[in-house]
């Protein structure tokens, strides 16, 4: 009681409670760990580097983000206490098995006292065995999305470089609270219930198809449903593989869809579906599809979690072209998007419960998150960023779509619960998007799923 009254409580948000369950019915309590790695590839000057990573958390109010527990809810608020000590770590002199095995430990070691009045937070300096420095990060996804963390990370350079060239600091990333606030207030307010009719309504009046990356007649599918397996709460070990997506066909989605007006992602997510249509054997399904929600400037500068998944169902006949699919596309995602701030698990409950899936299934497998906003290379300090698995999920795959470095690539990083999608499939998979967009691309007309 007397902490509720020394602090000023908030509820969760939506995206936060999301994936609060996660974390609480998951028996890898890592799960909630985002992992990552920023490696500079020339000289810098670390204790200048890890002063500006000290700064770039103190400065952050979503970084000091704790969760507290009052009776039996779960609430957060912000504290003040100073940021925990830096760790500087040197693996110069030791083996890349070592470094790796620590990284994985690392990755793996969920936050102390179950997550409660803890730092949300781990930094690290590390000079890894080939001389070069690293920022290792793993953090909270519920203090923390990878809008907030890429966000976090361009602060911290500028800091850097600041401290590094004698210039004044810059204004400290903005507030996220006036965004949670705004959460807070639409969950009582017409509007929730508007879109929850929107895609109860609208976008689910009719059962759609299971799908897999697996295919039809994979062990998930279930004879004789629309419905199949998407969850198995005992099963969340996951391992993740990178694939590169070449600067030449980057160049040509990006091309293709200003020519078009149309959002370069829409091309991104028309090459999921053709792949789940083709492999599945239906025109009709749905897979989920990450949004930012950060409209204005300070909500895409603030820290935080914001991000929501949205149910994102197609129904394109065969024979539709690469154009005109990709058009619907971009017309579905600017429509669903319209509705994204309501949380999807409140949207999936009540779908599965409206056509009688059973508990643990539904209609998706895939998650994909398109994130290419960001280039932390600074002409004076060349890096390339690094996704590190924190060892378990709750979907069988994630996809996210993001640069890693300055070489116009992007990569697809494939986060992926083991034994239950093939690694197999996802390899097939990205073969088929790289052919599937430079020919779509160079010849709109000829039919999607003929490509």
């Amino acid at each position: 009681l007397r902490m509720a009254e020394e602090r000023k409580l908030y509820p969760l948000t939506q995206a936060q409670g999301m994936l609060f369950l996660s974390w609480k019915y998951s028996y890898k309590k890592a799960i909630v760990n985002i992992c990552s790695m920023v490696c500079f590839e020339t000289e810098i000057d670390h204790k200048l580097m890890l002063q500006a990573t000290y700064l770039g958390f103190a400065r952050n109010e979503a970084a000091s983000g704790r969760l507290c527990k009052v009776g039996k809810e779960y609430m957060q608020y912000f504290s003040n206490e100073a940021p925990d000590k830096i760790e500087v770590v040197d693996f110069s002199g030791k083996s890349e098995e070592e470094f790796q095995a620590a990284l994985t430990k690392w990755n793996e070691t969920p936050f102390p006292n179950k997550h409660i009045d803890t730092q949300l937070y781990v930094a690290k300096l590390v000079k890894q065995p080939n001389g070069f420095w690293a920022l290792y990060l793993c953090v909270s996804h519920l203090v923390f999305d990878a809008y907030s963390i890429m966000s976090t990370v361009k602060d911290i350079f500028t800091i850097y470089a600041c401290l590094r060239d004698g210039k004044p600091m810059p204004k400290p990333l903005p507030s996220c609270l006036p965004a949670y606030e705004d959460d807070f207030a639409y969950q009582k307010s017409e509007k929730y219930q508007k879109d929850l009719d929107f895609f109860m309504n609208e976008v689910f009046d009719t059962e759609t198809m299971f799908t897999t990356p697996n295919g039809k007649g994979a062990k998930e599918c279930m004879e004789g449903k629309r419905s199949g397996v998407t969850l198995r709460i005992w099963q969340i070990k996951a391992k993740h593989i990178n694939l590169r997506i070449p600067k030449a066909i980057n160049d040509k989605v990006n091309a293709f869809a200003i020519e078009r007006r149309i959002s370069p992602q829409s091309l991104y997510l028309l090459a999921f579906r053709t792949f789940l249509m083709q492999e599945n054997d239906t025109e009709d399904l749905m897979f989920m599809n990450t949004v930012a929600r950060r409209a204005t400037l300070a909500q895409k500068r603030a820290g935080g979690t914001m991000v929501h998944a949205i149910p994102f169902r197609s129904n394109i006949p065969r024979g539709t072209s690469f154009e005109d699919a990709a058009v619907q596309m971009s017309q579905l995602q600017s429509k669903y998007y319209r509705h994204a701030n309501i949380a999807p698990t409140a949207v999936i409950e009540q779908t599965t419960r409206k056509f009688g899936a059973k508990p643990g299934t539904g209609y998706h497998t895939i998650s994909i998150t398109y994130q290419p906003y960001f280039s932390l290379d600074d002409d004076t300090i060349p890096c390339h960023f690094m996704r590190l698995p924190n060892g378990a999920a709750t979907m069988p795959l994630y996809v996210t779509i993001m640069p890693v470095d300055n070489s116009g690539d992007l990569m697809c990083n494939y986060e992926y619960i083991c034994n239950f999608i093939k690694e197999e499939s996802i390899e097939k998979f990205h073969k088929f998007m790289l052919h599937f967009l430079d020919e779509g691309t160079s010849h709109p007309d000829v039919p999607a799923d003929k490509l």
